[in-house]
């Protein structure tokens, strides 16, 4: 009987245990309702406020900056920020080239940068573009790789800042093919107040 009691606490410890030990998240993925972003390591997360045309807008970043000596990618970094679905959707396509224009020239022109190049870019249909921007600091050169995407009235912006000669390393790689847009994306729109 002692026996048959001790092997049924057993299993019931194992069945609880198993039920409310949950594996611990991974602390490198960025996953809103949306979409999902892999990080190097876990990134530091902000939300700033961007005045525009269109009103105050909120811009989420994330961020991780690897420390050492050794570090070919000085930063990695994903943004996204919502519109007026008013204003600018994915499904508009009219103006489209001018919106991706408009995003990549004012990001060279914020950091005094030369564009190197722009690549269309889809992802499950959606539009964007790969960008690279050359900017010399100082006594420092280094490459900005963007990756942008408009998914509905959603831009999600992916960022990579790395030496010229490793822009387009597997890491820099790895970072900029992890986005990955969830099921529930068709409702992004819907969000919108």
């Amino acid at each position: 009987m002692m026996k048959k009691y001790g092997l049924c606490s057993l299993a019931c410890l194992l069945f609880f245990s198993a039920v409310f030990a949950q594996p611990k998240p991974d602390e490198s993925v960025v996953q809103p309702p949306f979409f999902k972003v892999k990080f190097p390591e876990k990134p530091i997360a902000d939300t700033q406020y961007v005045d525009s045309d269109l009103g105050k807008l909120s811009m989420h970043l994330f961020s991780v900056e690897p420390q050492g000596e050794e570090q070919t990618v000085f930063a990695y970094i994903f943004m996204h920020m919502q519109y007026p679905d008013s204003t600018i959707n994915s499904s508009d396509t009219a103006i489209l080239p001018m919106f991706f224009k408009n995003a990549i020239d004012g990001a060279a022109s914020n950091v005094n940068g030369v564009i190197q190049s722009v690549k269309d870019y889809k992802l499950q249909g959606y539009p964007g573009k790969d960008a690279e921007i050359l900017l010399n600091q100082e006594d420092e050169t280094v490459i900005i790789n963007f990756r942008l995407l408009l998914v509905n009235n959603m831009m999600l912006i992916l960022q990579t800042v790395s030496d010229p000669a490793n822009s387009s390393s597997p890491d820099v790689l790895a970072f900029l093919n992890s986005i990955e847009l969830l099921p529930m994306v068709g409702k992004a729109a819907e969000k919108t107040p």
